[in-house]
This record gives structure tokens, C-alpha cells and sequence, in this order.
């Protein structure tokens, strides 16, 4: 079968492959995507566990006033609700301890930042952010210092990114903070405005279907995309369902797949992502049931003995309720080599959340067991964004999006999908 011609073929239904589609869509294009798994979303999707909703990966997601315009725009903000503040902690997981790192205050009395490096910290947060390219490594020496790089930033790096701070862009991997600093001259000082935490009113999963939107009936999922190639007449897509052609493509979809429908297009680039080194992470998702969690959690914490850094993510959710409605908490997440010191992390949740039996009460989900499993964890981000842009620069109608390029939470993967869109509708 083949189809008329299309304006933009996205590849890839994840929340960056989602927010292309409805960027174009809102701008008045033809958009068809394409995903070969049963339901949109991508990575980011919901499962019944003992009769309860389980977001597998992300929990929560901040928004700021240019995201909250555009969520609104797209009719998704039902979708959301504000997370309580009770809910928006941060923990770290430092000597085996849980300590918390939701203010510098927190870091501070919990060791997790010395006197000194705050004071630094403290008189350089104004300093203007360098050109870029500038690394991770540098920004955090340049506000401020050896301590903070090796103590807090960098186990989070290693165990998001795979990567090393050294190499890594500071505008690739924190694109938001890097926009608003630039252009206020401070991280702190926001021109978007007001930043809350959401989460989700149903489950991750409806509110990749909100983001969806309208554009249902232009969405093929278990759709096996075969080929893709290009002439000077647009692009042409080969797949399960059928031929189709466009003016443009977006790739919005995991390293793997990426690198294979790149074959023909750029064979060297294909193969260097086909054989990139690969760190050996495994992502575990920690579902503990309400009736014995004690606090709410927030954010990364990192799990590392002496200097160096333990590997692996471990997400833990908490559905916590009160007399008059649900809170669902965000994510906490540990990294640790290959997920096999989850009894660490288990005898320190009993320790401060006076959790009674780990073992019968806790439910424990292996990303090797998962169809949606998260390779972008597993490969070197620069390497990768080196290889996409030596693409993106000899095919300027095709844009590569999603893995974490141009930042890794939600709030900037929906604002990097539209950006990408704007580009290709130029």
C-alpha cells in the first residue's frame, strides 16, 4: 500500500516523538507516527501491579509558565495535577544512610556539602555562564568546586548519562537551565516564570495519551518501520503497514533502532552506534505499597562507595493516602552496579520510612523483563550526540530526537520535540 505524500513522518511515539507530532500538527502539517509498540508513550508507561498503577521510569515532571502555555494549548493540563509539597523531596543515599538533599541547608547538615564549598557556591552562583561548548565538569568548578563535582554531580552523571563530566556538554544535557542562565545570567533567576512539580491525575500512561491527542488517528503502533531513505523529492518510509512519503522525518527513537534505520543513509554513523560500548545498567522499579511507606520521596539520590561511583538506576514510587485523597510521590533513584545491592537500599528504607517486611511487601521490576526496557541509560551520551549531529548536518530534513538528547526529564523533552518541529517546518 501506498499512501499521498505527508508533510512530517515522525518514527518513535515517545513523549519527544509526541510533542513533534503536535507542534506540526498545531502548525497546520500532515503528520503520521509511527511506533512498533502496542500503546504511545514509549519508555514512559503505566502497569497494573497487585491491582495498582505503576508508572514505570518517571513520576513526576517540573513545569515552568512557557511549558504550563503549551500543555494548555494541547488541551493536557487535566492530565497533571500540582504534587503536594510534602511530596518533593530529595534523598541521597550516601554511606549506606538516606540523607536529604532538598535544600542546601539539608546538604549541609547532612555532610553531603561542606561549609566551604557552599560559601564558594554562594559568592559564585551569579557568575555568567561561559560559551558553550562548555562540559559539566567546568560549570560546576566554575560556581563551584572539586567537592561538589565528585560528591554530588558526578554520580548522577555516570549513572544517567553514562558518561563522563569531563567530555559531556553542559547545553546538551541541562538544555533548560543553560537557555535561562544565559539569558537571565543567573540558574536561579527563571525568566519562564513560576516552576511546580506535577504528576500525573491517572498514570503516566493517560498522560502520554493527552499529549497524543488528537492526532489518534494518525498514529500506527506495532508498525515495524523497514527502510527509510531519501531523494531529492523527500523521504520515503518502508514499513509494516505500508509505503509511505514525506517532506521531512523525525527520529524519535532509541539508540538501536536509530542506528539501524541510518544503514543506508550514513552507514558509518550506524555502525559507531551499533558498536558503542555499553556500561551494563539495569533499570529496577520499587513499587512500595501504601500501607507501609512513611514519607514521600523526590528526585535522584545516588548510592557509591569510597571514590568510586556505583552503576545502576532503581525507581521507587509510593502511592501515600490520606483521609480525603491520593498523593502519588515522585521518583527516587539510586544508582548502583548491575541492581544486585537492592538489599542496601531495602535495609535503609526500614531504617527511615519503618517499613516492616521488605521482602513480602515491596514489588521489584527488572528493565530486562520490561518490552519498553531503557537503552539510553546504557550508552555514551556525547558519543552518541556526535554521531547525530554529523547526520542532522548532511540531511537537513530529517531531525534525530529522543535518548536523552537536549535534556533528560520530561518538561524538556516536550519542549525539545517542539523546538525540533519548528526547525523542520522552516
Amino acid at each position: 500500500m501506498t499512501t499521498p505524500r505527508i508533510d512530517v513522518i515522525v518514527i518513535g511515539a515517545g513523549v519527544t516523538g509526541l510533542s513533534v507530532a503536535r507542534r506540526c500538527y498545531e502548525r497546520g502539517r500532515s503528520v503520521l507516527v509511527l511506533d512498533r509498540r502496542p500503546t504511545v508513550g514509549g519508555v514512559l508507561q503505566s502497569v497494573s501491579v497487585a491491582g495498582e498503577t505503576l508508572n514505570q521510569t518517571a513520576q513526576s515532571f517540573a513545569v515552568d509558565d512557557a511549558l504550563r502555555d503549551i500543555l494548555r494549548n494541547w488541551n493536557c493540563l487535566p492530565a497533571i495535577t500540582p504534587a503536594p509539597r510534602e511530596a518533593q523531596r530529595r534523598e541521597i543515599v550516601l554511606g549506606g544512610r538516606l540523607r536529604s538533599a532538598s535544600s542546601p541547608l539539608h546538604m549541609l547538615i547532612n555532610g553531603l556539602l561542606s561549609p566551604t564549598s557552599l560559601l564558594r557556591f554562594l559568592r559564585r552562583r551569579s557568575r555568567p555562564l561561559p560559551p558553550a561548548p562548555v562540559s559539566i565538569a567546568n560549570i560546576v568548578r566554575h560556581v563551584a568546586d572539586e567537592n561538589v563535582l565528585h560528591t554530588l554531580v558526578q554520580p548522577i552523571v555516570r549513572g544517567i548519562w553514562s558518561g563522563d563530566s569531563e567530555q559531556l556538554s553542559f547545553d546538551d544535557c541541562f538544555p533548560t537551565v543553560a537557555s535561562r542562565w544565559r539569558t537571565t545570567g543567573s540558574p536561579f533567576n527563571s525568566s519562564a516564570g513560576r516552576r511546580e512539580v506535577y504528576v500525573p491525575t491517572i498514570s503516566m500512561a493517560h498522560v502520554m495519551e493527552s499529549l497524543q491527542g488528537p492526532l489518534a488517528d494518525s498514529t500506527m503502533v506495532q508498525c515495524d518501520v523497514r527502510s527509510l531513505s531519501s531523494d531529492s523529492t523527500g523521504w520515503t518510509v518502508t514499513t509494516s503497514h505500508g509505503t509511505f512519503h514525506s517532506a521531512a522525518v523525525c527520529l524519535a527513537a532509541d539508540v538501536m533502532s536509530t542506528a539501524n534505520l541510518l544503514a543506508d543513509l550514513a552507514p558509518t554513523t550506524s555502525e559507531a552506534l551499533r558498536t558503542m560500548p555499553r556500561s551494563g545498567v539495569v533499570v529496577t522499579h520499587v513499587r512500595v505499597p501504601t500501607a507501609i511507606i512513611g514519607k514521600h520521596l523526590r528526585g535522584f539520590g545516588a548510592l557509591w562507595a569510597d571514590t568510586s561511583v556505583i552503576r545502576g538506576v532503581v525507581n521507587l514510587e509510593a502511592l501515600r493516602t490520606s483521609n480525603t485523597t491520593a498523593h502519588r510521590c515522585a521518583t527516587w533513584a539510586v544508582f548502583h552496579e548491575a541492581v544486585t545491592d537492592l538489599n542496601v537500599v531495602f535495609d535503609e528504607l526500614r531504617r527511615t520510612m519503618k517499613i516492616r517486611d521488605v521482602a513480602g511487601d515491596i514489588t521489584v521490576l527488572h528493565s530486562s523483563d520490561w518490552t519498553t526496557a531503557i537503552p539510553q541509560y546504557d550508552c555514551s551520551h556525547q558519543q552518541r550526540m556526535a554521531f547525530i549531529n554529523s547526520v542532522e548536518s548532511s540531511l537537513p530534513s530529517i531531525r534525530i530526537v529522543g535518548s536523552f538528547r537536549d535534556g533528560v526529564g520530561i518538561s524538556d523533552r516536550i519542549m525539545a520535540g517542539s523546538r525540533a518541529a519548528d526547525t523542520l517546518l522552516v
